[in-house]
């Protein structure tokens, strides 16, 4: 195998932020970004009928040092999040220090979550020697498995099977007590000193259903309820949309933004299950979300409008999941499939579409994050795995590869090497300045 991927330059990494990125005109882009102004400006006028209440000194310093950085960093968008707090400040009384700066402790709970953290990271030590075997597994005893171990919705799955221990954890509504709003510092606690991702993740979704289920459950008397809900659905509503295009840095591949979505979606059918506005919008996010991420089974994802190749550049930017999803649409489609990719495209249609997606890389590759551009050498290196010439006849073995295929797969393989080429030669260019 040729194909040899260099890494982006130190000097590159400076030159990144989140509002230098890349925008390429785009009808899928353009639709998010109306959905999530559709969305922004609902929570808007919700929270106009709200109450704003006054901050404690102390409450205000926990806040802006301690609360809004940490869930900064998990996509909660830092004006909502500041504007919901102080509605809703009385319910979180609770949390803060106990005379000067002494912080009250709950060894218990903090025991708890470390023996989770620990049966976490095993769990996920083994799921990552299963992954490997599959890897070397040949083409066609693969694909039987592929469905239950490659979805990108894996992860979420994981989280549910892991053990029914973490569920002690106050993120689960009904299980919320007053007092455990004293618990968002050990939650911010452990986000912050954490260094493994997969409990990263699993601590980003539990502080997002935390703090939307706590502020509903116990929302002080003089706010009215309806006027809470429809402020958390749309703020929830709108990080969605914002964490879908763009997620958080050092969780590309946590797809947070379904823990947003899972939030809003619970909100809706627990508290205004006959709002029309807010079934609509739950319909609109799980439509977009499966456009970037299709529904897979053993005969191949499910088939969308494949007009705009810009959701496939959005999902190159959710880490491995995201490059699985997007490999595995452009990806060899086996003989199940006979002349269409896992995608369910004719293989005819792979080149004209690939260009298409390597113009968005080729200009908005050094607008990305260190990250991304990471997963987009990835995306390369198994698309041009994928294509080569051996994978090919693995695949087909014991039968001739389609004749299109024949003529495609070559084609493929040298526009993959190409914008390899391409890349490494910028990235070197890069190192000089």
């Amino acid at each position: 195998m040729c194909l040899k991927i260099f890494p982006a330059s130190i000097g590159e990494l400076m030159r990144q932020r989140q509002n230098k990125r890349f925008k390429e005109p785009s009808q899928f882009d353009a639709q998010i970004e109306l959905f999530e102004r559709e969305a922004h400006e609902k929570y808007d006028a919700a929270i106009q009928n709200m109450q704003a209440v006054a901050l404690s000194d102390k409450f205000h310093q926990l806040l802006e040092f301690r609360i809004i950085p940490t869930l900064g960093r998990i996509g909660f968008d830092e004006q909502i999040c500041r504007a919901l707090f102080k509605r809703t400040a009385p319910v979180w009384k609770l949390i803060g220090t106990v005379g000067t700066d002494v912080e009250l402790l709950y060894p218990i709970f903090m025991k708890t979550i470390n023996e989770i953290r620990q049966g976490v990271l095993a769990d996920s030590e083994k799921y990552s020697r299963a992954q490997k075997i599959l890897d070397d597994m040949d083409p066609l005893s693969g694909y039987a498995l592929m469905n239950k171990t490659m979805h990108p919705e894996k992860l979420s799955e994981q989280f549910d099977v892991i053990s029914l221990s973490w569920i002690v954890l106050p993120r689960a509504y009904d299980l919320l007590e007053k007092n455990h709003s004293r618990y968002m510092l050990i939650y911010t606690k452990f986000l912050d000193d954490e260094t493994e991702s997969e409990f990263t993740k699993i601590l980003a979704r539990i502080m997002i259903e935390f703090v939307g289920n706590y502020s509903l459950k116990y929302i002080d008397d003089f706010q009215h309820k309806d006027h809470m809900v429809d402020a958390l659905f749309y703020g929830y509503a709108t990080m969605f949309w914002q964490n879908l295009r763009n997620p958080p840095g050092g969780l590309e591949d946590g797809l947070v933004f379904d823990s947003y979505f899972r939030l809003a979606r619970k909100i809706h059918d627990r508290f205004a299950s006959s709002n029309r506005d807010m079934a609509k919008t739950t319909e609109k996010m799980g439509k977009e979300r499966k456009r970037v991420f299709p529904t897979y089974n053993i005969f191949g994802l499910a088939h969308y409008r494949h007009d705009d190749v810009y959701r496939f550049f959005v999902a190159l930017r959710h880490g491995i999941p995201g490059v699985e999803s997007v490999v595995r649409f452009f990806g060899i489609g086996g003989p199940l499939l006979k002349d269409k990719t896992d995608g369910r495209l004719p293989y005819v249609a792979v080149p004209l579409m690939l260009s298409a997606l390597f113009r968005l890389i080729k200009k908005g590759y050094c607008f990305e994050t260190p990250k991304t551009r990471r997963s987009i050498r990835e995306f390369l290196f198994r698309l041009g795995s994928n294509y080569h010439l051996e994978h090919i006849r693995m695949v087909f073995s014991g039968s001739e590869p389609p004749e299109v295929l024949r003529f495609v797969g070559p084609r493929v393989f040298k526009m993959v090497q190409d914008l390899v080429t391409f890349i490494q030669r910028t990235t070197a260019i890069n190192k000089l300045r």
